[in-house]
């Protein structure tokens, strides 16, 4: 259990023995106020309301707790979500190079056969694959020149 549950429950089982020893004091103040002067019962209660005070005190402090655990969560979340974006960004530009490995090793291919209509396709494919690295450059980018087929 997280400390600051622990904190929390303990505040909120005080202010529940709180709330239950006014409850107490007002059933006693039903049951035998025949029995007991005015000013004992004034005083039954201001400590009843005195009671009633406290009780209320512990829970707002548990809620105190319980938002501040929420709030480190919370932060831990935007923590995570950062370094996923980040580890996404790096799958994409895996994934950009595999596809420059890809186009390159086509025209490479494409050469070896002597085929121009493969050639022009192959240096299409690459210089497509290589766009995206040469835009973040700043060299220009744009799409590719069509090779003559």
């Amino acid at each position: 259990m997280n400390p600051s549950d622990k904190t929390a429950g303990l505040q909120d089982q005080i202010a529940d023995l709180f709330f239950s020893a006014s409850r107490d004091l007002d059933r006693y103040l039903e049951v035998h106020s025949t029995e007991i002067t005015d000013a004992e019962a004034d005083q039954l209660t201001e400590f009843s309301q005195q009671l009633r005070h406290f009780g209320d005190e512990f829970n707002v402090e548990a809620a105190r707790v319980r938002f501040a655990a929420v709030q480190g969560a919370l932060a831990d979340l935007g923590n995570v979500t950062a370094n996923a974006k980040q580890q996404l960004q790096t799958v994409i530009r895996v994934q950009q190079v595999i596809s420059i490995a890809e186009a390159a090793i086509g025209l490479a291919k494409a050469i070896s056969t002597g085929s121009l209509s493969g050639v022009g396709s192959a240096l299409d494919s690459l210089a497509k694959a290589v766009a995206p690295f040469v835009e973040k450059a700043g060299a220009g980018g744009g799409p590719a020149p069509e090779v003559d087929k």
